[in-house]
């Protein structure tokens, strides 16, 4: 199966070297709109794709604490995730378990330092 053009050029955005807040949140924006739910599953290679983006943009929000944060910016983060674990990807998370094992726990290493991110803001 091929990785989705979109997906691949949303990789290629968040790969950037100085990605910036503001640049993360437009991409994490565009993804959330392109994992949302229908018909049909996400490939493996666009989860893959996906969760490097989560990645980038989890890890970039825990080094960047002084930035002030919008309650969107977490609905839309979650929102990937969401769409992400959906049942109709199920599939595609087999198949990706079997190609790349690491993918899986990254969403969640990825989630959980997100949630670190938040809950920080929360405490300062």
């Amino acid at each position: 199966e091929c990785e989705s053009y979109l997906v691949r050029y949303l990789e290629q955005q968040a790969s950037l070297p100085n990605l910036n807040i503001a640049q993360s949140l437009e991409i994490l924006k565009d993804l959330s709109i392109l994992t949302q739910s229908n018909v049909t599953s996400i490939l493996p290679l666009d989860l893959n794709g996906s969760v490097y983006i989560i990645t980038k943009v989890s890890n970039l929000f825990a080094r960047d604490t002084h930035q002030n944060r919008n309650i969107q910016d977490t609905v839309i983060f979650l929102d990937v995730v969401n769409n992400l674990l959906h049942e109709t990807n199920l599939v595609g998370w087999k198949i990706l378990k079997e190609v790349d094992p690491t993918t899986s726990p990254l969403l969640l290493k990825s989630s959980e330092t997100y949630g670190m991110f938040v809950a920080s803001a929360i405490i300062t």
